[in-house]
């Protein structure tokens, strides 16, 4: 659970391998950011575009001449931000519970 509420408060404080972005610099000049997909023998594939995970860009692993890490989450800061205290106490009870409505988090007043 607090690992769930630091990644929420703090997207980018610590950031999985498997949600990293990288970029990659090209031979001929081009960069790519984005999600690594797969990565096969000859081919690194990315998905650029969060929104459209369908869309990839597949570049070759000879043509790749930098590839970096990027210090960004996936997940956007400041989506709590809005969140008034209701809100903030029922996202913490839903994710204390793990999404049962009938657990009693649910029923602590307030």
């Amino acid at each position: 659970m607090p690992d769930i509420l630091d990644s929420i408060v703090e997207p980018s404080r610590a950031i999985s391998d498997q949600y990293k972005m990288v970029r990659l610099q090209t031979r001929d000049g081009k960069s790519y950011s984005g999600r690594v997909l797969f990565r096969y023998a000859d081919v690194t594939r990315i998905s650029p575009n969060l929104m459209r995970p369908s869309q990839t860009v597949a570049v070759r692993k000879d043509e790749i001449v930098e590839e970096q890490s990027l210090p960004v989450s996936l997940m956007p800061s400041g989506l709590i931000d809005p969140l008034n205290k209701d809100e903030l106490l029922d996202l913490l009870a839903y994710l204390v519970s793990g999404g049962d409505a009938t657990h009693a988090v649910f029923n602590h007043p307030r």
